[in-house]
């Protein structure tokens, strides 16, 4: 959190340089983007996302209702058209995650 999505891509350019297959990004949407752009495959975040946790009410499950699961579906399918080739589903119902 806190890093623009220049200094996020610079990090990412180094560590593919260092040999990483990819890069696991829970930034924004516009960063993802950028990542794809470049070339450097990324793996987006939903979910509980332990750096949000203060601004969500806390560390509790996600997707419990049927309001909240519609929209980690919709944030998993905003992930994949940005460009992620896979998303970190954490802590959310195993029902919603399979969907």
């Amino acid at each position: 959190l806190g890093a623009t999505t220049n200094e996020i891509l610079r990090m990412a350019v180094r560590l593919r340089a260092a040999s990483a297959d990819a890069i696991y990004c829970s930034a924004s949407l516009q960063t993802i983007r950028r990542l794809r752009d470049e070339l450097i495959p990324v793996c987006g975040h939903v979910g509980l996302i332990p750096a949000h946790a203060t601004w969500t009410g806390g560390f509790k499950a996600v997707g419990k209702t049927a309001e909240s699961a519609a929209l980690v579906w919709r944030q998993v399918k905003d992930l994949e058209a940005a460009g992620a080739f896979a998303a970190e589903i954490e802590v959310v119902p195993a029902g919603v995650a399979a969907a």
